[in-house]
This record gives C-alpha cells, sequence and structure tokens, in this order.
C-alpha cells in the first residue's frame, strides 16, 4: 500500500483553509457556465442514458383506428454517459508538519499549506471551466502553422496560456481528442511567453523534437493522461455541423439520422453584427419552439454587444445568479446584458473560457452538471479505509517523509433536448 491514512487533528489543516463550500465558491466565480448550469449530485451509478426522442412514435389520425394503425415503436435515442474523473493532489513535508505539531505553532505549515492548496483549486477551476464548454477530447492549445522553433512552441490562440503552468508535463496529437491517438513522448513547460500577437510556451528540452519525435505544426496540445477522457461538453453535445459534414456518433448515439433534434443547431452569424447574432439565434430556436434563456459568449464578444447596444441607447444589464450546489445557494451572481427574444427574455453572458469564433444559445433547463457527491471535494480515507467525515486528513506517504492531499472531481454533462439549443458562429 503507499499511503495510509494520518489521523491526527494537525493533518486537517487543508479544510480550515480550503473547505468544500470555499472550492464551489472559487470554481463557479470563476466560470459563469459552471455556475449556471443546474446541479445533479446523485451520479452514483456505473453508467446513466440520457433519453432523447428524436421523432413521436404514437399514431396521430383522424380516427381511432387511424391512430392506431400508424402508431410505430418509440424512436428514443439514448446517450451513454460515464463518469469523468479529474484528480490533483500535493504534498507537506512530514518534517513541517512535526514542527506544527510539537511547537504548537499552527503558523509554520498554514501558509504553506493555503498557497499550495489556492494553486491546485486554480488549476481545477481552470481545467473544469475549459472542459464543460469543450468537446470531450481534452485539447487545451494548437501549435501554429510554423509554431515551432527548437525549444518554443508558437500557439495559435493567446487565451490558451492560462492553461500552462512552468513544470507542466504535456503531450501531442493530430488529432483533438474526439478521434486518434497521442504522439510518442511528453515535454516539460520551461517558461511562459505572454505575448498576445505570438504566444509561445518553452519546453525545458533543447529541441521539442528531443521529447516529441513526431512534433509538428498544427498538432494538439493535452495535459498529461486527459486524451480523449474529459467531460463531454457544451461543445461536444453541440457540435458544429452542416449538411454537408453531419455530426456522426457521439456517445453510442448515431446523430447523422436525425442531426438537429440530437445534435442541436448549427446557426452561422458570421456576417451579422453582435446584436444581430443574438436576434437571428434566438429567433432561430424560437421557430422551432424553444425558449432560449442563457446566452454564453466570449468577453470580447460581450464587450462588442454591449458597446453596439450602448450606441444604439438599448444596453440593460441584469444579475444573473449561480445554482445552488449540494443545496447550498452561494449568492454569486453574473453581470449579464439583458436582450428580449420571440420567446421571451435572455442573459447574454459573458464566460473568460469562452471562444471567440462561437456562442451558444441555450435553454437552461434541458442542462444537467451531473456529479458523484459534490462537484469537487477532498477525498482523503478515514483510519479505517472508507471516507472520512471531515475529508481532511491527508496519507501519511510510505515511500517519503510526506502526507499527500488529494482533491477530486467524478463528473458529466447531460442535455436531455439538444434540439432547443444552438452553436452560434461568429467571426473571430
Amino acid at each position: 500500500m503507499a499511503a495510509r491514512a494520518a489521523t491526527s487533528p494537525e493533518y486537517k489543516y487543508v479544510t480550515e483553509v480550503w473547505d468544500d463550500k470555499d472550492i464551489h465558491q472559487a470554481v463557479i466565480e470563476a466560470s459563469p457556465t459552471l455556475g449556471l448550469l443546474p446541479k445533479v449530485e446523485n451520479f452514483t451509478e456505473k453508467k446513466r442514458w440520457i433519453t432523447v426522442g428524436s421523432a413521436a412514435n404514437g399514431g396521430v389520425a383522424g380516427t381511432y383506428a387511424g391512430a392506431k394503425r400508424t402508431k410505430s415503436p418509440s424512436k428514443a435515442d439514448e446517450f451513454e454517459l460515464s463518469h469523468k474523473h479529474t484528480h490533483a493532489a500535493f504534498s507537506v513535508d512530514g518534517f513541517m508538519l512535526r514542527q506544527a505539531k510539537y511547537g504548537n505553532d499552527k503558523t509554520v505549515l498554514i501558509d504553506f499549506v493555503e498557497n499550495e492548496a489556492t494553486n491546485i483549486v486554480e488549476v481545477v477551476k481552470r481545467d473544469l471551466g475549459r472542459e464543460v464548454r469543450g468537446n470531450g477530447g481534452g485539447a487545451i492549445a494548437r501549435i501554429a502553422s510554423g509554431g515551432i522553433t527548437t525549444n518554443t512552441i508558437t500557439l495559435t490562440d493567446a487565451n490558451a496560456l492560462r492553461y500552462f503552468e512552468r513544470g507542466m508535463t504535456f503531450a501531442l496529437s493530430a488529432a483533438d481528442g474526439t478521434t486518434g491517438s497521442l504522439k510518442s513522448g511528453e515535454a516539460v513547460v520551461e517558461q511562459i511567453i505572454w505575448d498576445p500577437a505570438a504566444p509561445k510556451i518553452v519546453v525545458t528540452a533543447t529541441n521539442l523534437t528531443d521529447d516529441i519525435p513526431g512534433a509538428a505544426a498544427l498538432d494538439y496540445i493535452f495535459k498529461v493522461d486527459t486524451f480523449g477522457t474529459r467531460m463531454g461538453g457544451i461543445g461536444g453535445w453541440l457540435p458544429n455541423w452542416s449538411a454537408s459534414s453531419l455530426p456522426g456518433t457521439w456517445r453510442g448515439v448515431d446523430r447523422n439520422k436525425d442531426p438537429a433534434k440530437l445534435a442541436g443547431h448549427t446557426v452561422d452569424c458570421r456576417s451579422k453584427s453582435p446584436r444581430q447574432a443574438v436576434f437571428h439565434s434566438l429567433s432561430h430556436l424560437a421557430s422551432i419552439g424553444a425558449a432560449s434563456d442563457l446566452y454564453i459568449t466570449s468577453t470580447r464578444n460581450w464587450e462588442k454587444l454591449a458597446n453596439e447596444l450602448s450606441a444604439a441607447g438599448a444596453l440593460t444589464t441584469m444579475k444573473a445568479p449561480a445554482e445552488k450546489i449540494g443545496g447550498f445557494s452561494f449568492g454569486v451572481e453574473y453581470e449579464a446584458i439583458k436582450m428580449v427574444g420571440p420567446r421571451g427574455s435572455c442573459k447574454i453572458v459573458a464566460d473568460p473560457d469562452q471562444a471567440d469564433d462561437h456562442d451558444f444559445a441555450l435553454t437552461k433547463s434541458t442542462w444537467s452538471l451531473l456529479s458523484m457527491g459534490p462537484l469537487v471535494h477532498w477525498n482523503m480515507p478515514g483510519g479505517h479505509g472508507g471516507i472520512s467525515a471531515n475529508r481532511g486528513e491527508g496519507m501519511l506517504e510510505d515511500a517519503a517523509d510526506q502526507v499527500e492531499y488529494r482533491l477530486v472531481s467524478d463528473h458529466e454533462l447531460a442535455c436531455r433536448l439538444p434540439f432547443h439549443n444552438a452553436r452560434v458562429l461568429r467571426a473571430a
């Protein structure tokens, strides 16, 4: 066994600094999309099937005989969902813990624990905020065309730099994680260059190809052990599809047989102004019976929309409160632009993780962010191998004089009616 529980109260400082409520508040403050989607914490079965009816199977006619004759077997489809996992861990030196215990001085330890716990929560909330809008592939960035020079990589998007940390290990693939496989080898980040015009990361090797021989321009970048294993986010439920490029099979369902019902709508607003894009997408959804009430856009597109509305004297803002987690309301609110479509008002919210080239027009009641227990929580066993009631006890490591603390999330995103939601294409 690699580790055993440490039951001394001195090992519980981590939950004094960051309890579950603190973690959730930090997560939802950072990601409006995570905060605004409804939460369901009873995802304890191994798999959950989300049934989506793509056609009416009952018979409808002017007579009972006609209705009976034209009814057919159910044409409902079932998306198969399983848990996606996020694990994070950090260790505290055993000597430092003994100093705090026998010197009766928590200050020796508390600053270090607070710093390490804060850093790890920061990384987890960034990852979840990105993944909730993603397609499940797990790519965090992409190498630009001609973007490899010895040990330096230029990225296609400067915003992706926020997902990198010095010392982070990454892998590459020619695919985005929904298909394909990883290239052999891994590299480590040495330096991050925050240049909006040419965002770069520098690796520890003399040449990137020393660590990843097949590295090439336009490759996708992945954190270790994340390729194809991430949450099937909004981007997975609402892919960019067209009549000439159908959405294909996803989560066990062939969506090509009825793309709009099974993969939502793709609304092309690349030639429209920000205000026109919102109105057009809301009108499109209203025409099929949906009452879209949440519109997710990037911070830059939100600014453009606010400027356009302000210039027309039509800017109205409102508060969008975060959904409860575990029955607890955090009082977190997001600034939203209020616009009224054919089916009522809609909140337009800026998410820092949203890309500039597309928005999402959502009907919020059709979505559920599923998790097993709290969305993110400390996960340390008690003295007999069970889950500790406090969940603040570290793990004494057998192979090192350290105590390990573990953060975990078991989750997946579900949409029971993709038909009432849309991906909105925008000019980047």
